[in-house]
Formats: C-alpha cells, structure tokens, sequence
C-alpha cells in the first residue's frame, strides 16, 4: 500500500501540472472524507462515466495518458481506506485538465502562434463540473465542454477517418505527368489517390494516365488547394508526398486552433481564413456568402484576430501607409515620373501640424530613398484605387480593414498571399449588403457607387469579423486541406506533440 500510495501522490502531482495554480478542489470537497467517485474503495457509476471521458480525449486528437487514464483505469480496483481519497482527487484532476483542454485548448495560443490574437473564453472547470454531476447523463454534459461548432465535430469525424486508413507510398518520379502519359509511376498515382479515397472510380493498375485519372487528379488539387488542371507536377507531387502522419497532425492541430476560440461566434458573423484564402459570412449557423480572398505576403503577415467592423467607406480615399509609400510607390514614381499623376495620387507635406498638398511636378523624386520620404501620400477615389469601391473598417492595432481591389485576376489564382497585409474580398459588394443588414441596403450602395462620392455609414449593429489559420477545414460535405505559407503548423504541432504524444 506504501508503494500504491506513493504512485498516486506522484500521478496527482503531474496532473496537478496541467491545471491552473491556484484551482482550488475544496469547492468539490466540502470535507476531508468526501468523495466524488467511489463508494466503499469502488467505483460508482459516475466514476465510469469520468474514465470513459479521459478515454474519449483520443478521439479529439489528445493523448488520454496526459490524463493518467491507464494509472487510473488500473489502480482502482487496489484501493483501500487509505488510498482512495487520493485516487478519487486525482481523478477529479484528471476530468478538470480534460475539461480545460477541451475548453480552451492545451497550449497557450501566443506560445504556439505570436501572430494568434484572438482572446480565449474565460472557462472555469470546478464550476463546469460541479453542474455536469448534477446531470442524469454525467458522459454526455462533460463532452459538451467541447466545442459545439459543426466545422469542429466534422474535423473530429475527420481524424477517426485519416487513422483508418492505411499509410500511403511516396510517387517516385521528378517527372511532370499528365493525360495521355505512359509511365510506371502513373500506378505510383493511382495507388495514392486510392489509399485516400478507396471508393474512388478509377481503374486500380494502369500506367497510362488517362482522363478519368485526370479528373480524380484535379479533385484532389481542389481538396489540397492547388492548380486544378490535372497534371501532376511538383506541388500536387509534394502534396501526395507528404505522409499519412503529417495529415492527421494537421487535422488534430486545428482543432486545437478551434478551440482557442470563443464557443458562441455570435449570430451573425464574418470569418476569414488566412490559410485557406477565403471568407464566409454566417447567420443563425448557416453560410450566406462564401469568396475568396486576398491575404498578406509572407513578409507581410496577415494576423489573426477579432474585432467588431463597425462602418463602411464607400468610394474610399487610399492614405497610403508610411512604409508603403517608401518601399512600393516612391520606387515606382522614380521609374516612371507620370505614376503619381496617373494613379490619382496627391503628395502632401506637413509643417508645424498643418498638412498641405504638394505640386507632384515640383518635387526632385531623385533625392528621395526609402530611408528619406518626408510626405505622405493620399490616392483619389476611382476605378483605380488600390482599395477598389469599398473598404470595410473595425478598430485593430495592425490598421487592417477588408476592401475591394482593382486587381481582379488575382483571386483565379489558387494561393493568394500578394497583400500588404490588409485582406482583399472577392465580392465586396454582396459583403457590404451583408454588414449593412438593412432592407433597403443594395440600392443604397448601388447609388452610392455611382455617384462616386467618398462617403462612410455606420452600421446600425456591430459585425464580429474572425481572421484565423485553419489548414484544414470543411467545406461543402468535404475536408480541404492548404498548404501552410506562413509557416505557423509546424512550431505548433512541435508543442501539441510534446503534450501529446
């Protein structure tokens, strides 16, 4: 008994470890010889019910051993009137960690992601699992501490799906393959693709590359976020490539990311998704629009966030940023000295807090470098502002606002990561009909726009607008996949693994 005791105090100290502090037990105690789970050195019913959770944390990607579940599914039947006071405190422990890691996520946002703003929800697991006790079926309240969210339930059906099945073989060949190809690889393809997909149609020893194969080719670029024109080149063979473990890490590490955030999105939002380049607008849980977008370059990251848009400006005036102005305009006015003009910008100068315009044509571009610009530089309303008809504005810390563009071809592009860092939206004008959430919105903006007048309205409740990093999500009946380009999976998935594996 010496040796089951001290087992138990060094379990209930490493659990102790995953919990916040200063959680303090005594609310779930009210004496020394209270117990939660047993009843005479036993289990009681809703002692079952709590290993069965520790057990079912493998099913949201995290390891029941974090959990001491095989110490604590053994021990119990070994207990006596010494021990079981320990056993059932460090089972109680045990549930509290699960609680708070499936409320909030096991790791710290800001550890795993600096470029993760958004705030976590406040979640206190004593008061959770106080109310949960006093459900009929304990099971099924202490699994609600999960998010609700239908995207995270179809990420969880996801993962048990991926370690069904069996690993995949890597293609071995640096040769582009297309239809109409004859080459041994094209079984290399074809076994890939099945491996995946075993109910896939196409035929299962070929290796001739032909139309059929194309076309499931291409719907595998549309799941990876890639070209889809059927050919099997480097990416999607990078693609293919990448292990069946990678893929299940993947899934598991976004839905961590899930639960970093708030449980309630609200009934109406906008979630944008830095990763997979696209926008969805939401009310009462269902998709009302879905386009893409046009995110930061890796050099210039678009952040993770929440805010509230609380106006649009329609016909908007570009007030070009500081490094902006000294890194992309002056270059280009200094090639060219007819940019400016022809751009619709204006120049302006600032002396002792007044701001004045500045005669482009009077000015010695020559002298100027991206250390020295002593101006700052506004572009006029038109159809070729960098901000297109609209941009959509909520208070950040970054100046990041959605908004239109004139560069329309960007977004037939499949990665779209060309911005400064503010985010470009494919159909602004579908989106502002959306924010507005007025009847008699879509007119407005129509007469708006063709008046051309720089003009802002407010609108009449606050949109919460979510930007996030999901490199996997799903999307109409299917998981999608992206690729990570800027490169936030991988320190992530290094600190999820040290918990969890």
């Amino acid at each position: 008994m010496i040796r089951l005791t001290l087992l138990l105090t060094s379990c209930l100290a490493l659990l102790s470890g995953t919990l916040k502090a200063d959680t303090d037990l005594s609310a779930l105690y009210p004496s020394p010889h209270h117990l939660l789970w047993l009843d005479q050195q036993q289990l009681s019913e809703q002692g079952e019910q709590a290993l069965l959770f520790l057990e079912s944390a493998d099913k949201h990607g995290l390891n029941p051993a974090r959990y001491q579940y095989e110490q604590l599914s053994r021990l119990h039947s070994q207990l006596d009137t010494e021990t079981q006071h320990a056993y059932d405190q460090m089972l109680t422990t045990a549930v509290l960690a699960l609680l708070t890691d499936l409320a909030r996520g096991s790791i710290e946002p800001l550890q795993a992601d600096p470029h993760w703003q958004i705030p976590r929800d406040p979640f206190d697991p004593i008061a959770f699992l106080h109310k949960a006790r006093q459900q009929q079926d304990l099971l099924t309240a202490l699994k609600d501490a999960s998010p609700a969210h239908t995207h995270y339930q179809t990420l969880k059906q996801a993962l048990h799906h991926y370690r069904q099945l069996s690993p995949w073989q890597p293609i071995k060949t640096e040769k582009t393959l297309r239809s109409g190809d004859i080459d041994p690889a094209v079984n290399a393809i074809r076994a890939r693709l099945l491996a995946e997909n075993p109910h896939l149609e196409i035929n299962h020893h070929s290796e001739i590359f032909d139309e059929t194969l194309a076309d499931a080719v291409r719907r595998f670029q549309q799941r990876y976020h890639l070209e889809a024109d059927g050919i099997v080149g480097k990416q999607t063979r990078a693609a293919m490539n990448l292990p069946l473990e990678h893929r299940i890490d993947q899934i598991r590490l976004n839905m961590e990311r899930h639960r970093w955030l708030p449980h309630d999105p609200g009934e109406r939002y906008i979630m944008v998704n830095l990763a997979g380049f696209g926008l969805i607008a939401v009310e009462k849980q269902q998709i009302k629009l879905d386009m893409r977008v046009i995110v930061g370059q890796l050099k210039r990251q678009t952040p993770g966030f929440v805010s509230e848009m609380t106006h649009i400006v329609f016909n908007p005036f570009w007030h070009v940023p500081s490094s902006l102005a000294r890194r992309d305009v002056l270059p280009r006015q200094q090639r060219d000295p007819e940019y400016l003009e022809k751009y619709g910008f204006q120049v302006f100068e600032s002396i002792e807090g007044d701001r004045r315009e500045v005669d482009i044509k009077s000015l010695d571009w020559s002298v100027f470098s991206p250390n020295y610009f002593p101006y700052a530089l506004r572009q006029r309303p038109g159809p070729l502002n960098a901000l297109g008809t609209m941009k959509f504005m909520f208070p950040n810390p970054w100046s990041i606002y959605l908004h239109d563009t004139p560069d329309r071809q960007l977004f037939s592009r499949a990665q779209r990561n060309f911005s400064a860092g503010c985010i470009r939206v494919e159909d602004p004008h579908a989106l502002a009909v959306f924010s507005l959430n007025e009847p008699s919105a879509e007119q407005w903006i129509d007469d708006i726009l063709a008046s051309g007048r720089n003009t802002g309205r407010m609108l009449k409740q606050t949109l919460p607008v979510y930007a996030v990093y999901f490199t996997v999500w799903p999307e109409q009946g299917q998981i999608k996949f992206a690729d990570d380009h800027y490169q936030r999976d991988k320190p992530m998935a290094k600190l999820l693994n040290s918990l969890h594996n």
